[in-house]
Formats: C-alpha cells, structure tokens, sequence
C-alpha cells in the first residue's frame, strides 16, 4: 500500500502499462466426435494450440525470473565500506524485500501457465489471472525501484516521479481486481437476462479510480515542497478512496448474486430429476462466487483501513514494514479470490448418482431369467435375437417407397408407423398369413438370420424418413442426422450408397422392431379397441389413419394366429430387454441406439423406456442421434424439449397396447427410482446427452441454468 515518500521506498511498485485481458466465454452444444480417431486428432490440435498461445507467456514470465534472481544476488553482494548484514529498514533491504516479492509474483505467473497448459479455454481465463498478477509485479518493482533511487541518491525530480508511478501502479491494481469482478457481473447479467449493476460498478471503478490518480498527485506536490503532514493524509485519502470503492462493489455484487441466488431458491422442480441437481449446482457456483467476492473483498478493504493507520499513526521503522505485510495479505487474498471469480477452479456439473436399490432387474437377474424360463421362451427369445437387417436391405425397402409399394408415400409427413401398416405388413405377408420382413427377406435369398451389432430404440410417431437417416448416420459415426435426412428426400441414396461403401459399413446389421417383428402375429389387422380415456382416444384415432392422406387404413386380413400378452411364452412383443441382454452376452460388439425423434417423444413411450433404462443398468454401451442439437444450446429460446425431459416419469409413458404398459410397471419396484434411473440416463455424466448440457465457464452456465429454470417456472412446465 502507498504511505509518505519517505516511506515509499519501501513499498511495492507497479507497471505503466495495464492491458486487461477482455473476457469472452463461448458456450456451445457439445457433440460427440464423428470418430475416436478424428477426436484424438482434434484434441491434440487444440492441446498444440493452446501450448502455442501459452509458450510466449511462459518464456517471457521465465525471462523476468531469471532477471529477478540476478537482481537479487547482485544486491546480496556487500559494498565496499558497507556492513556486510543487511538490514529490512535500509534501502538495500527494502530492495531485496521488493525483488523477493516480484519474483514471487513470477513464480505465481509460471505456475498458473504450467498447471493449466491443457485446460480448455484456459488462454483465455489464465490471461485475467497473469494481468493481475503481473500487475502485482510490476507493483512490487517499482517499490524496489524507488528504494534504488534511495540508496544511490538520486536527484528529488527522479524519486517524486518514481513515487507518482508507484502510486499510478497501487491504483491500478485495483482497478485490474474490480475490473474482473465487473466482468463476472457481465457474465451473470448476460445469462440471465437481466440487469446485475454492471453499470454502476464500471461508474464506481472510473470515479475511484480518478480520486486516488488526483491524491497521487497531491501528494507528489507535498512531497516537492516537503510538507510531510500533507502527504501523509493524501496518501490516507488514497487507501480510503479504494476501501470505499471496493465496498461499494462488494455490495452491488452481492446484491446482484443474492437476486439470482433468491430467483433459483423460488423455482420448483421436481425431486427426482436432473433439474434438480442443475439447481442445486448453480447454487453452488453462486455461493462459491459469493464467498470468494466476500473474502477477498473485505481483506481488500481490511487492508486498505490497516495502511491508513499504519500512515497516520505508526512512524519509525515499523510503518514500511506494516504497509508491505497489509499489502502482501490484500494481494493473496484477492487472487486467491479471483481464481474461483475468474472460473479456472469451479464444481464439476452435476451428476446423478443411481439409487440403491435398482428399481428394474439388472443385466445378471435378467440372463438368470432368460435361462430359467420355458423352453418355448428362450426359444423365441433366440429366434428374436437372430433377427437383423443390414443397411443394404433398409436403403433397398426405402427406394420401394412410393414406387413398388405405398405409392402416397411422402417422406417429409409419413410416419414409421405408417410404413408399417401400408408397406413391411404387405411386404412381409406370405400365402394366408406372414412372417417377419427379415424372414421375407431369408425367403428371398437375403442373409438375415444373423445377430446383430445394434440394437435401434425408436418410435413409430416419428418420420420414417428420420428412422432411416439416424441408422445410416451412425454407421457413418455422425450424432445428428439432419444432413443425411435432406440427403435421402433429395433423392441421392445413390451418393449415401456410395459413402456407406466406401466405409465398409453397408453391411452393418442392425435389429429394429418393425423388422424384426412378426407383425402378422400380432397388430396386422388392426388397431384394437376403441379406449375410453379422450386423450387415449385421440391417438387410436390417429392410428387408424394413414398420416400423410388422412384416410382410413386397410388392415391386413391374413388368417396368421395372433400371439399377445396372454401366451407370454410365445410372443414376441414382451422379450425385448431380455433379448438385449442375452445379445449382450452372446456378441460383445452389441449395442443400443437411440433414434431420437424431432419432438424426443421416444423418452415418452412405455417400451422404449424400458429398453433404454435395462441397457443402461447392464452397461451396454449405448449412443444416441439426435436431428439436431440445437435443442440443448444453454441459450437456446425454446425450452419446450428441456422442460419435457426433466419431467419425465414412467408412470405418463404411452403405449399403442394398455397390456404392454401395464407389464414395463409391474417390472418396476419403485417408480421415483426408475424415474431417477431415467434422468440419471439422459443428463447423467454417463448419459446419452451428457455433453449438451456444459459450457467452458461455471458463471454463465449457472446463470443461464437460472433463467432457463425461471422461465420454465412461470410456463407451468414444471410442476
């Protein structure tokens, strides 16, 4: 801290020049790489880029090092007719005090580039933390500066200049802290749409900053015509300018966190969801942004009021020695703040742990299962599992569309659904009754009774067009599949034909139940019954009718035997889960995939909940293609999707067959759990869309998590 000239020498100096760094965050949905390969290749790059960012800070901060040593050991080194012990009090002392200090600084600076070379963004965020620190060097050298000027008797013009930068430095110092402060507001304003005092607080940091340049210079000017008493209450109106302007920031700031600390605390979300856990994160964030403004704020302005009286009250040789020890307590403690403020060390995004008791049968109680049930059972769960079709065969059955069969086919309305009824049920029907579509294809020379690698979860609400692009963008290793989608409605299979083979992937197998499924013996002829429930009966009435032409169906009169609920053994429609896990076990290349549809309704649906949660209980690895990801951005407007899957409970799933929903409940011990399981599936750290959700700061994440809740809130959609 600054104190009389006489005093000064002994104190910290500072740079001329002060180039804060500009805080820029960019928060962008992360996707999964289109190959391990290409994502090795893209991190090395970036890590080789940010070493390249970072390397001429390092060699330069290691230059002033080494230069600060040599600066060191040449003031250690006795003068002739000098006692050879230095004193703390003298000149020379108070040089090496200095210098020790500043090479500190260094050591701080290098350490900071050494441990976070690799972290993301870290050119960016280090960049705040080196010009504070700098500063501080720069700060403590030019107090070594000035006690050179001391001790070699420099002329009055040169050390009242010295003083004037040092003053200059002391200012800027804490210009440069509140500067990040107003920066981390910004941050906050920014996320969650409202004002959080940026304003205010960039109009106190230009007013302090003006008044301590103004006592500065007064007390330059008592120094020129040696008026002591003048200079020491300038220099005790400097340090009581920055302690009122380090206050009055420390209570906008707060004030600011608080709002949006108190907005959070009023959001109601539901227990067991990962809404929840956001929450409670972006507390976290919050109160940890509190405490760190908190602490080092208040020691700032602590040690601003303690220099006032070490400059009016303390004389001797003990007031330098007070203001260097205040000062050094205010420099650790603001940038111990600042490494929380600035975001290099924040909590990790929340994840959600599973419950201990899992509330569907895992992977070993579901093989015991399969092995202890009738042999009609593990008979048909074979035959099921033996069942797949390749890429060829699903890109040859789609050009039949609209053409050979289907011909009102319209591939930007007509659902799966729809191609089931008017095309894999025609297809696939043999004499007076039918087979599955991949058996038809055995029939007509095609090798379609092999295991296969993937297994695809999907609805039949959903575009055909969409199922068939998201199987052929996972076999090209793609996580959205809008570019293939435009690509097929173009026309140009021929292309995709030709990118598939090129890859070696077209023969990839997959099982997707409107394939693999005997659909003559179960749903051919027709819808079911007519439910009472009005919503319930809104949706039969949609399947009853073809999508694109709004007509009535005509279902498939073959004579093959029906085989449902009532002949468990037998049927094919309650084996799924356990079908996966014994591919699981029978083929370690097996697989899920997750099919997502425009409006994610496949989180919606009984059975594809309870393929998702089963697989994910036994670790089968799982992925997921989305058409789009734009849905996840942090920023996004349309919080429709956000607000859908954090409300997600088995108990709303939907089911084209009551029978098939009532079985996936009854294997559900706990539905709270089983809906915990299901967040834990989609948000969780090892979830499909585990990396939609994280930015490469905590702050604006944190904010925008706030708004996003908020708004949701006042929509209704959580409840």
């Amino acid at each position: 801290m600054l104190h009389s000239v006489h005093d000064a020498g002994h104190d910290p100096g500072f740079t001329d020049i002060l180039a804060p760094a500009a805080s820029h965050l960019s928060l962008s949905t992360c996707s999964e790489s289109t190959s391990s390969k290409a994502t090795c290749s893209e991190s090395s790059d970036e890590d080789k880029r940010r070493s390249q960012k970072i390397r001429p800070a390092f060699v330069a901060i290691a230059a002033l090092m080494i230069f600060q040593v040599a600066l060191i050991c040449w003031a250690c080194v006795p003068i002739p007719h000098e006692s050879s012990k230095i004193s703390i009090f003298s000149p020379r002392g108070t040089f090496v005090t200095n210098q020790v200090l500043a090479a500190f600084h260094c050591c701080c600076a290098l350490g900071f580039c050494f441990i976070w070379r690799r972290m993301s963004h870290v050119p960016m965020l280090l960049s705040e933390l080196l010009v504070y620190v700098m500063s501080g060097w720069s700060f403590w050298l030019l107090g070594a500066a000035l006690s050179l000027t001391y001790l070699h008797g420099f002329p009055m013009a040169i050390q009242i200049a010295v003083m004037s930068l040092q003053g200059f430095s002391c200012a800027c110092i804490e210009f440069c802290f509140t500067y990040l402060l107003q920066i981390r507001l910004s941050l906050l304003e920014k996320g969650f749409g409202s004002c959080m005092g940026v304003q205010v607080t960039r109009r106190i940091r230009l007013f302090t900053m003006t008044c301590q340049l103004t006592f500065v210079g007064l007390g330059a000017h008592a120094e020129a015509i040696n008026a002591q008493k003048a200079l020491d209450w300038s220099y005790a109106a400097f340090h009581l300018i920055a302690a009122v302007g380090v206050l009055g920031i420390l209570i906008v700031s707060a004030k600011a966190i608080l709002s949006l600390t108190n907005a959070m605390r009023e959001v109601p979300v539901p227990k067991q969801s990962f809404a929840k856990l956001e929450k409670d994160w972006s507390l976290n964030v919050l109160k940890r942004m509190a405490a760190a403004v908190l602490v080092s704020g208040s020691v700032s302005i602590a040690s601003h009021l303690f220099c006032m009286h070490a400059i009016l009250l303390v004389h001797g040789g003990f007031r330098p020695l007070l203001g260097t020890a205040y000062h050094v307590a205010d420099i650790v403690a603001e940038l111990a703040g600042l490494v929380f403020i600035v975001g290099i060390l924040r909590p990790e995004m929340p994840d959600l742990l599973p419950p201990e008791a899992r509330s569907m049968r895992g992977a070993s109680r579901l093989l015991e299962e399969c092995s202890s049930e009738s042999v009609l059972w593990n008979a048909k769960v074979q035959e099921l599992a033996h069942r797949s079709i390749d890429l060829e065969s699903l890109l040859d059955f789609y050009e039949k569309l609209g053409s050979e069969v289907m011909k009102h086919f319209d591939p930007q309305v007509s659902t799966t659904a729809d191609v089931v009824r008017q095309a894999v049920i025609p297809l696939s029907r043999v004499g007076n009754g039918g087979v599955a579509y991949t058996d038809y294809l055995v029939m007509a020379g095609k090798p379609s009774r092999q295991m296969p690698d993937c297994m695809v979860t999907h609805t039949w609400s959903s575009l055909f067009l969409h199922l068939v692009a998201a199987v052929v963008s996972d076999a090209l290793e793609l996580d959205e599949y809008h570019y293939i989608a435009a690509k097929i409605s173009e026309g140009k299979l021929a292309t995709i034909r030709h990118r598939l083979v090129e890859k070696g992937v077209l023969q990839n197998r997959y099982w997707i139940c409107c394939f693999c499924v005997n659909q003559h013996a179960s749903i051919c002829n027709g819808v079911g019954k007519a439910p009472g429930d009005p919503a319930a009966l809104a949706r039969w009435e949609r399947n009853r009718r073809d999508t694109a032409t709004g007509h009535l169906l005509s279902f498939c009169t073959c004579s093959e035997p029906k085989v449902l609920n009532d002949q468990p053994d037998r049927c094919e429609l309650n084996k799924f889960h356990v079908m996966m896990l014994w591919l699981q076990r029978s083929n370690p290349k097996f697989r899920q995939l997750v099919a997502v549809d425009c409006d994610f309704s496949v989180f919606e649906r009984a059975w594809c909940v309870a393929e998702l949660v089963a697989a994910h209980n036994a670790k089968m690895p799982q992925s997921v293609c989305l058409s789009c990801n734009k849905a996840f951005d942090l920023d996004a407007e349309d919080l429709s999707i956000y607000g859908k899957l954090t409300n997600l409970s088995v108990a709303n799933s939907l089911s084209s067959r009551p029978e098939d929903k009532e079985m996936v409940l009854s294997q559900i011990s706990s539905v709270p759990a089983f809906d915990a399981e299901l967040q834990l599936l989609i948000f969780g750290n090892r979830g499909l869309l585990k990396q939609k959700f994280f930015g490469f700061d905590s702050l604006i994440p944190a904010a925008r998590t706030a708004r996003r809740l908020c708004r949701i809130a006042t929509q209704n959609n959580i409840v």
